[in-house]
């Protein structure tokens, strides 16, 4: 039989007989399989096991599983790591750390909370662990990959070079998360933001693609593009703020990238230019949003064909253009109110489905200019507010054969 030393013996053992297996690993997010020696190591982690071999009453199994087990083996299990000292430091230095052998590794927990003591934990070389806790400071130098989900919960995590693999980012309560520096990076996962993040420089998206949710509470703010052209398509769901700063550009790269707007959530466009990619689908049309386009600035409003429902508003002595694409309406009424002189309509599309009854309603002030043409398809078209039309290209109505009317409520 198998001879079991440990602390927990009565945890340990809860039948008469076991197989120890080896733990599968999968290779794109690292990820466990549910074997039963897996559970087993959660439960008596992080003890170390002694495998002893004794001549009475082996099975022809137990015979088979020790043959080739002639000299003892000391085995490290999972562990749950603690960073131990209010000092700054090395994640790869083994004497900041208790609750385990060494350093954290591949498969293992980790905790960073350290009160009031604030340390900086840096890592300058390759990590791969199995989740993360932190409320402390961490500077990124180097391949970050968290098999499962990582919570940032306070400090300032400062990316500034390598490839952040998680299977969920979550940043929320105190925490600042910061992309510095123009070294390569790459992000992989999914990442729900409530707290602040300073993006400085862009990343890359892998092949994957990546979800972002940008929650009520939650500040995102770009100072150059959000991601590198060419990459995998990132849709950013934002209900909170998406904030552009600095006197930079900034696009999103990706050849399908979304930004899907919900109703209470805001574009701040407060220096340089802001060109948005697509927005919403055909069955979860974006649903609202507040704009505020500083003076000197201006936002590209879409790139291609976007679905809107719900009221969108704007303030601002900056410009908010409609240069190509389309604003697709096609599930319910569509209501645009900007300030006088903020939305300019250059060209493009807007459509109305013809079979649903839906409508666009332009509440505010809307500025038909520029020499491209201008295109209302669709059927249920009312003006609120103020058309001012100075542009010089073509303005058309296109029913589709069902007649379009434009009332001038």
């Amino acid at each position: 039989m198998l001879s079991w030393v440990s602390p927990y013996w009565n945890d340990c053992f809860q039948d008469s007989h076991f197989w120890i297996r080896p733990v599968t690993r999968r290779t794109d997010l690292g990820r466990r399989s549910s074997t039963r020696s897996q559970k087993l190591f959660h439960h008596c982690s992080p003890f170390t096991f002694f495998f002893k071999q004794k001549t009475v009453g082996r099975s022809g199994r137990t015979r088979a599983a020790l043959r080739g087990a002639e000299t003892l083996e000391q085995r490290q299990l999972l562990a749950a790591f603690i960073w131990n000292t209010d000092s700054d430091g090395l994640w790869s230095d083994p004497a900041n750390w208790s609750g385990g052998v060494g350093v954290p590794g591949n498969g293992d927990t980790v905790t960073i909370d350290r009160g009031t003591a604030n340390p900086i934990i840096t890592i300058a070389s390759a990590v791969q662990i199995d989740a993360l806790m932190s409320t402390e400071s961490i500077v990124m130098q180097a391949d970050f990959r968290i098999n499962d989900d990582a919570v940032l919960s306070g400090g300032e995590f400062r990316w500034q070079a390598g490839w952040l693999r998680t299977g969920t980012l979550t940043t929320d309560n105190d925490a600042t998360l910061i992309v510095e520096t123009e070294a390569s990076k790459r992000f992989s996962g999914d990442w729900t933001n409530s707290a602040v993040v300073d993006q400085q420089q862009p990343f890359a998206s892998p092949s994957s693609g990546s979800t972002i949710l940008n929650e009520a509470d939650g500040v995102w703010s770009l100072h150059r593009d959000f991601n590198f052209t060419g990459g995998s398509s990132i849709t950013f769901t934002n209900e909170g703020t998406l904030r552009k700063t600095g006197s930079e550009s900034t696009s999103f790269g990706g050849s399908s990238d979304r930004v899907d707007h919900v109703a209470g959530s805001r574009i701040e466009v407060l220096g340089g230019k802001l060109s948005l990619p697509i927005s919403g689908t055909t069955s979860q049309p974006s649903t609202g949003a507040e704009f505020e386009v500083a003076a000197g600035t201006s936002l590209d409003f879409t790139s291609g064909t976007s679905y809107y429902v719900g009221t969108y508003t704007g303030t601002g002595a900056g410009r908010i253009e409609f240069s190509q694409g389309r604003i697709d309406n096609r599930d319910g009424e569509a209501v645009f109110d900007f300030a006088e002189n903020l939305f300019h309509w250059t060209g493009g599309s807007i459509f109305t489905d013809n079979t649903g009854g839906d409508s666009f309603v332009n509440a505010g002030h809307l500025t038909w200019s520029g020499a491209g043409e201008r295109t209302l398809l669709g059927q249920e078209f009312h003006n609120q507010g103020e058309i001012l039309i100075t542009g010089t290209g073509n303005s058309l109505f296109s029913s589709g054969g069902q007649g379009t009317w434009l009332h001038n409520d």
